[in-house]
């Protein structure tokens, strides 16, 4: 197989991440006003539980998958063998899941209370198995992901609008995002069949089953901060909160699954710079990729915090006055998270310091545990924010400690203290333009215009920033 250019594969992860953001914005603020805060509470209670238990399924095999099967595409025996250890491996943690999933149904009166969600989300766990994203993207075969993700997302639009009319629709409303997943599922494993064969021979269980639990581990540590929270939340304060803390992240998971989009078209290439003895060039990759990550969420950031409220007015409508502060506490983490993913997609994962990820990951899950339990049945939604920001925070000394102390590469403090005050006099200018107009749309237009224009500036022309200026059609 030849090596597609990571500008193709980010163009593809980062142009289907966009469409998603573009639909979401189309969906979620009709169902929001639809279904109302309880029942977008209740359906968010249950995908939080779900998606753990579909976190479980998987342990790290998303992980591990995108860096065996890159490590593998050239031999078509050795990818074979790959794929089919690491399917049959989430076929047994699948089970496992859902076993523990029965009887936490059985133990757990407000998930009893949501007995048709769960059902839908069952089957939304097994579809999982057969999702199989990692490999296409440890092939590096974006190309197909993009152009089925963004036709199925387009049906369930569709689909939304037709069938979710009032409150009593949100059982409905949950089985199309449900029937999403299964949808691409079932296109996935039609395709796949081109590129390697599911076998019983050379099956190598023992060499991934420790990736995998580690990995899975970190996994499941490093979603005691996002996931664990919600379920949480849920079970202490009700469906309302959870409803807030849900509309309140919603824009930044968006914009984080964008840069996000990033790092893992970034994770095979620097697997393979690794493997191939490129230090240098690996090195100047991870360097880059922290300074987009300042530049494109800082002032995102400083955006976001200042026109909260307009955000989510658009987002939800009336209704949702509590998710303001909870969004106000969850934006920096924008920064926090990015800086993360490339820490262990660009840095410790591709070197297979797999414990190091583990360990960092730990940290942040014990900070997260006990902070639940202090803040969560104080403060709601608000204690939800600040438990997740925490939590990342902590995850980021140790991850930046271990990628220090394995390749060189210090925090980037003074890199950072820099971003800061060259963003300052937008924070200033939006600061003093919040409530220019007495429309909300109006005022966030606005903003968002003056950051872009800010942004475009002071990287193009006083930073002068290869990247962007290269993305504007520039000269260096």
């Amino acid at each position: 197989m030849s090596a597609p250019s990571i500008k193709k594969n980010f163009f593809y992860s980062s142009f289907i991440t966009t469409a998603n953001y573009l639909f979401t914005f189309i969906t979620y603020p009709y169902v929001s006003r639809v279904l109302g805060v309880d029942k977008i509470g209740a359906v968010n209670f249950v995908d939080s539980v779900i998606n753990y238990f579909i976190m479980l399924s998987m342990l790290g095999i998303a992980i591990v998958g995108i860096r065996e099967v890159a490590r593998s595409k050239t031999d078509r025996n050795e990818l074979n063998s790959t794929f089919s250890s690491l399917f049959y491996i989430n076929i047994f943690f699948t089970a496992i899941a859902l076993l523990i999933l029965g009887g936490v149904y059985l133990f757990l009166p407000e998930l009893q209370q949501h007995g048709e969600l769960v059902g839908i989300g069952v089957a939304k766990l097994v579809a999982n198995i057969f999702l199989m994203d990692w490999f296409f993207k440890g092939i590096e075969n974006f190309k197909i992901i993009t152009i089925r993700t963004f036709i199925v997302r387009m049906l369930y639009v569709a689909a939304i609008f037709i069938f979710v009319h009032s409150q009593e629709d949100y059982v409905a409303y949950f089985l199309l995002t449900a029937l999403s997943v299964v949808a691409n599922a079932v296109v996935n494993c039609l395709y796949m069949r081109r590129f390697v064969s599911l076998s019983m021979k050379n099956i190598q269980i023992m060499k991934f089953l420790s990736p995998v639990v580690i990995l899975g581990l970190y996994m499941f540590f490093g979603n005691f901060y996002s996931t664990f929270n919600t379920m949480f939340l849920g079970v202490e304060k009700g469906d309302t909160e959870v409803g807030y803390f849900s509309t309140a992240t919603k824009l930044f998971t968006i914009i984080l699954s964008l840069y996000g989009a990033f790092t893992t078209v970034m994770m095979p290439r620097m697997s393979s710079l690794l493997k191939e003895g490129k230090l240098a060039e690996y090195t100047t990759l991870f360097r880059k990729s922290v300074s987009i990550v300042f530049a494109f969420c800082l002032p995102l950031v400083m955006l976001t915090v200042m026109q909260s409220g307009n955000i989510i007015l658009l987002i939800s409508g009336e209704g949702y006055d509590g998710a303001i502060v909870p969004m106000m506490l969850c934006m920096p983490l924008l920064v926090i998270v990015g800086y993360n993913q490339i820490l262990m997609n660009q840095g410790l994962m591709p070197i297979g310091k797999d414990k190091a990820i583990l360990l960092s990951s730990v940290f942040g899950g014990l900070v997260a545990l006990a902070l639940c339990y202090l803040l969560i049945p104080h403060y709601g939604s608000k204690g939800a924010a600040v438990v997740w920001l925490c939590s990342e925070l902590v995850v980021n000394a140790v991850a930046g400690y271990f990628v220090y102390r394995y390749i060189s590469i210090p925090p980037p403090v003074v890199q950072l203290l820099k971003a800061v005050l060259l963003h300052l006099p937008l924070l200033v200018l939006l600061y003093l333009t919040r409530e220019l107009t007495t429309s909300y749309i109006l005022n966030l237009c606005i903003a968002s215009a003056l950051t872009f224009v800010y942004c475009f500036v002071l990287q193009c022309f006083i930073v002068k920033d290869e990247t962007v200026r290269r993305l504007f059609g520039m000269k260096k």
